[in-house]
């Protein structure tokens, strides 16, 4: 039998202690539950609604700083929240009561494929279009999320622009 004496136990003990442990940061992040992506799809879409934002730190538990949204229809990609906020508060003068709002979302790891509904009415200022028409598309929406985060770093959108612009009576010449 060995006999360790109590001092040297007591240095083994205390080193053994000491020695790196793993932390939670050295885990790899989870991936997207159903609900997270459900939820985050819904906030997204929520942030485009009329009235919905009113400050800019609503925008901080749902996106990246340098969060890129890119929609084709309306120029180049929005770049940061600055530029986002301003696009997401932006009035729209030819419509009101503006909703989006999923229909169907799908999503894999860190990225979420979400298919929604746009419904408004028009305002006074629609050419050829009685106020109070209703105003009706659907657009698709693929959020990439920063698992660490939880929040949304690129966004980009897809959706019947046209339709919502011959529903106000604009036309559009293709």
């Amino acid at each position: 039998m060995v006999l360790i004496p109590s001092a040297l136990l007591a240095l083994l003990s205390s080193t053994a202690l000491a020695l790196p442990q793993p932390t939670t940061d050295s885990k790899p992040a989870l991936c997207l539950s159903d609900s997270e992506a459900n939820s985050i799809s819904k906030s997204w879409l929520a942030i485009w609604d009329t009235g919905y934002l009113t400050k800019k730190s609503q925008l901080k538990n749902l996106v990246t700083k340098d969060v890129l949204s890119f929609d084709g229809t309306y120029g180049p990609p929005t770049v940061g929240l600055d530029a986002l906020y301003a696009a997401a508060t932006y009035v729209d003068p030819l419509v009101t009561n503006v909703l989006q709002y999923p229909e169907t979302a799908i999503h894999n790891c860190d990225t979420i494929s979400v298919r929604w509904g746009y419904s408004a009415v028009s305002t006074s200022n629609a050419p050829n279009v009685p106020a109070g028409t209703p105003i009706f598309l659907e657009g698709i929406e693929i959020l990439q999320v920063e698992l660490s985060s939880r929040l949304i770093f690129n966004a980009t959108s897809s959706a019947d622009w046209v339709l919502l612009a011959t529903q106000l009576g604009e036309t559009v010449n293709l």
